[in-house]
């Protein structure tokens, strides 16, 4: 269901304009709606690799956020985009990390600094692949 779709139904059947507004109950009723509808709730059993962004320290987590939305735009699948990103941190300002700008450690570990640094690189090299896709097209 796409943004606007969503938004739509929240406020035809609730009267909001975002989830966030919503109690827990209406929550609710409407996963209880959209299940009557015909939408499967994704088994919860094992978690995904971006779990651990939900217990970041307040000053990095919207910076892993920004990452973990970068990567939805990319082909990259769940379970190889933290490694993904962890390569491009490592070859940044150079061949396989050799730069000084390049960050040798689990994202997890990187500061506020770094994961902006990450962030900027991931930007720039998801539109150099547009841009590739584009001219190949």
């Amino acid at each position: 269901m796409d943004d606007d779709t969503w938004r739509a139904y929240l406020k035809q059947a609730f009267d909001v304009s975002s989830s966030t507004q919503l109690s827990l109950d209406r929550l609710r009723a409407a996963l209880a709606h959209l299940e009557r509808c015909g939408f499967q709730i994704a088994s919860n059993s094992a978690p995904h690799e971006w779990t651990w962004v939900d217990t970041a320290p307040a000053d990095r987590a919207p910076l892993l956020r920004k990452i973990i939305m970068l990567m939805k735009s990319t082909k990259v699948t769940r379970g190889k985009q933290v490694a993904y990103v962890e390569g491009i941190a490592r070859q940044m300002s150079g061949f396989n990390g050799s730069g000084k700008g390049a960050i040798h450690k689990p994202l997890s570990m990187c500061g506020p600094e770094q994961l902006l640094d990450i962030v900027k690189a991931l930007a720039i090299h998801i539109k150099r692949e547009r841009d590739r896709a584009a001219a190949d097209a």
